[in-house]
């Protein structure tokens, strides 16, 4: 859902695990001083905490239930996702709050993030590059409803339809290879 106001805070939604790379968030929050908030668990939880040290600008907030998180997706600038992975829910669900993807330009994000229309990639997994893409992002005058527009393509009933006709391909299969040499 596009509604609720943009917030004073970016957003990371994930396991707090190693391949995550949450450490990059942390360390370019953490130098630029923007605030940052993280939901999820994890057994980087301590290493995390111990990256972001005094830094005030970065909060866990740890598991969040469903509603709380659909707030926290709603009210955010960006969400930041800077892992990857095979194709990556949340950056959908952010899109289909409207909010744009700051994101590492491999892996799912690079197919469910329209750069420039409803994220920003960074191409090296380095704390610099995500604080320029961030810094870029915040340049972008987003429009909240292309971005939801463009998550709806990643909904339940276009899944369900693209399933059917794959099922529906496998099924009548190609011409066989003696109906073409009759033709």
């Amino acid at each position: 859902d596009g509604r609720g106001g943009r917030g004073g805070y970016d957003l990371a939604v994930s396991a707090l695990v190693p391949y995550k790379r949450l450490d990059l968030a942390v360390r370019a929050y953490a130098r630029s001083g923007a605030p940052l908030k993280i939901a999820g668990a994890g057994t980087e939880y301590r290493a995390l905490r111990d990256l972001a040290g005094a830094s005030r600008n970065i909060e866990f907030l740890g598991r969040v239930p469903d509603a709380a998180l659909l707030e926290l997706y709603r009210g955010c600038r960006a969400l930041i996702f800077p892992g990857e992975e095979d194709f990556g829910l949340v950056p959908v669900e952010a899109q289909a709050c409207g909010r744009p993807v700051v994101a590492f330009s491999k892996g799912g994000a690079a197919e469910t993030v329209a750069d420039g229309l409803t994220g920003v990639f960074f191409r090296e997994q380095t704390p610099e590059s995500l604080q320029a893409a961030v810094q870029k992002h915040a340049k972008i005058q987003w429009d909240s409803n292309a971005i939801r527009r463009h998550a709806e393509q990643f909904g339940e009933a276009q899944f369900s339809a693209g399933i059917r006709r794959s099922i529906q391909a496998v099924m009548t299969g190609p011409p066989s290879a003696g109906a073409r040499l009759r033709r």
